[in-house]
């Protein structure tokens, strides 16, 4: 008899338990400097008009794409698990909380750093970020469905592995 910790819906057809949905979602909405950035570079010929636009001061859009860099790593890694997995990595597991952990301190010095240049006025968009990385901090520290996640996220036992294998070839063989 298997013992399920959270509801079905958070299992994938493997049996491992799957990341979040509100991890994804507070991850992409601290990542919107790099999606701006991307998407800047991706219009031919006006990158520069764009990030000017959004970006006035360029050393704000360089400190909060250094600051969320670790969410992008995290993100990178929960993208790829199967690939990592299906190569014999496990240790990058440990490193997700440690990095969301780094990466909500620097987007929050980010913001406030951004705050002191504007000698402390009201904007939204820093406001908002705050409040992002704030909530992102008290669902890290009280998620039970992450610490679960990172913890079945360990290497496959022998038998495990055997059955895995199996289900991989029948998936293959079928589809």
């Amino acid at each position: 008899m298997v013992n399920m910790l959270l509801p079905l819906h958070c299992y994938d057809h493997k049996g491992r338990i799957m990341p979040p949905r509100w991890l994804y979602t507070l991850l992409l909405l601290l990542c919107t400097d790099w999606l701006a950035l991307i998407f800047s570079l991706a219009s031919m010929g006006q990158t520069s008009q764009l990030l000017s636009i959004l970006y006035p001061d360029k050393a704000v859009l360089g400190s909060r794409l250094l600051a969320t860099l670790p969410f992008l790593v995290v993100l990178l890694f929960l993208g790829n698990r199967s690939r990592l997995w299906n190569k014999g990595c496990y240790r990058w597991r440990w490193a997700i909380k440690p990095l969301l952990y780094v990466g909500i301190i620097s987007s929050i010095g980010a913001q406030l750093s951004t705050m002191a240049r504007e000698w402390w006025e009201f904007h939204w968009t820093p406001a908002v970020f705050l409040l992002l990385n704030v909530v992102l901090l008290v669902s890290v520290v009280r998620s039970r469905h992450l610490s679960f996640m990172v913890k079945d996220w360990c290497h496959r036992d022998q038998t495990h592995s055997a059955l895995h294998n199996a289900t991989d070839a029948d998936e293959t063989r079928l589809g």
